[in-house]
């Protein structure tokens, strides 16, 4: 596969994996499509966040969630950080945690279509053509969260 991303940028707590390859076959080949077919239609994106951990899962779901809210869904409480931001995930199942899913952020740089650039100086956006982003993945059998999440896409 050519012309998807492999980059590990460090959070406070854990790595984000943005590697295709960390994705099941069936997900990396329908990336893989997706991703040509929307750069073919001048949608520049890359993988935000692939594979995750339980970790990673547990620090994005406290996000907006106090110290009690934790513990009842059985977070641990250090991850608590209620006035952090709004809740961005409500799931501890996500199918990140099983290689099926990406998160997706739109590429403004200069040069989005060289790929072979260094990706660290790719400037990533959530501002986007979510809805035609949408359609595309669903020609690609990929689901949407949208519009709670519009940037996750899953099988």
């Amino acid at each position: 596969m050519t012309g998807i991303a492999i980059v590990l940028v460090f959070n406070n707590l854990n790595m984000i994996n943005h590697e295709v390859t960390s994705l099941v076959p069936e997900m990396q080949t329908k990336v893989h499509n997706f991703f040509q077919d929307a750069r073919s239609q001048g949608l520049y994106i890359y993988i935000f966040e692939a594979l995750r951990s339980m970790e990673r899962q547990y620090e994005l779901f406290w996000k907006g969630r106090t110290r009690q809210e934790c513990l009842k869904n059985g977070v641990p409480a250090i991850y608590a950080k209620p006035t952090a931001w709004k809740p961005v995930t409500w799931t501890l199942k996500s199918k990140h945690l099983e290689w099926k899913a990406i998160d997706v952020v739109f590429d403004i740089s200069k040069n989005p279509e060289d790929f072979t650039k260094d990706w660290k100086n790719k400037i990533p956006s959530w501002s986007g053509d979510w809805v035609k982003l949408t359609a595309i993945a669903k020609k690609h059998w990929l689901t949407s969260l949208a519009p709670t999440e519009q940037c996750h896409f899953q099988i």
